[in-house]
């Protein structure tokens, strides 16, 4: 294969990325100036895993649930992502850790949104703790 064309293809593969995040956050943005139900903006972020979490930390001031969510999807996914990177250099052990990393990652983002939708402060093990002690602090 020629490294150009490679090169190629890389390039347009992240280009079509940021331009697809940035539309995404451009979207949350109008999304919450529209006022929605409080209920939807807990769901939203869970939306984007920990992106959408750190747009709502950051945006919402006031709304202790909506900062709860947030906080609790920004360190559970980046927590859990980060954790999936470096586990899955270790060989074939990691890549078998990473799936079931990945899975776990799949069900927190289900359970969160449902939760958050009917109004619970479901808390998750161990990072649903950590959120808890520090969302209320995080950029007052």
């Amino acid at each position: 294969m020629n490294i150009y064309l490679i090169s190629k293809v890389f390039i347009k593969y992240h280009l079509f990325q940021n331009i697809l995040k940035s539309y995404l956050l451009n979207f949350l943005v109008r999304l919450m100036a529209l006022g929605l139900d409080r209920n939807m903006e807990g769901v939203l972020c869970y939306l984007l895993f920990w992106i959408s979490g750190l747009i709502f930390l950051l945006l919402e001031r006031e709304d202790d649930f909506i900062r709860f969510h947030a906080m609790q999807s920004f360190i559970t996914f980046l927590s859990l992502n980060l954790i999936a990177i470096i586990v899955s250099a270790i060989p074939i052990i990691g890549w078998v850790a990473s799936t079931l990393i990945n899975i776990a990652i799949i069900i927190l983002w289900i359970v969160g949104m449902i939760k958050a939708y009917n109004g619970e402060r479901y808390k998750f093990p161990v990072f649903g703790d950590i959120a808890e002690r520090y969302y209320r602090e995080f950029l007052k």
